[in-house]
């Protein structure tokens, strides 16, 4: 498994996109638990995720999510955003 730390510019990476490598073009770091991850697909498209830290159950992960997401959109720095949750996978498109 990744650490987010681990996520540098050229580094490979699984699991962003289902069946897929992705190759990292960019991290920036949200404080020490979230990070915008611009990555390159196997077809050459450019693409922005954003990726968290794993932490405990009721800490507000979702809610930050939110307002991060919201802020990102309103700034014009972000058009669609997918989120997963290994309990209940679902993703949510922002257009």
């Amino acid at each position: 498994m990744t650490k987010l730390e681990d996520l540098k510019p050229t580094a490979a990476v699984r699991g962003v996109l289902p069946d897929a490598l992705v190759t990292v073009v960019n991290v920036q770091w949200f404080g020490s638990e979230a990070i915008e991850l611009t990555y390159k697909t196997p077809a050459g498209k450019v693409a922005n995720v954003l990726l968290y830290r794993h932490d405990e159950p009721g800490a507000g992960k979702t809610i930050m999510a939110g307002l991060l997401i919201k802020e990102l959109i309103a700034r014009g720095r972000s058009h669609r955003c997918r989120r997963w949750c290994w309990a209940a996978c679902w993703s949510c498109r922002s257009v």
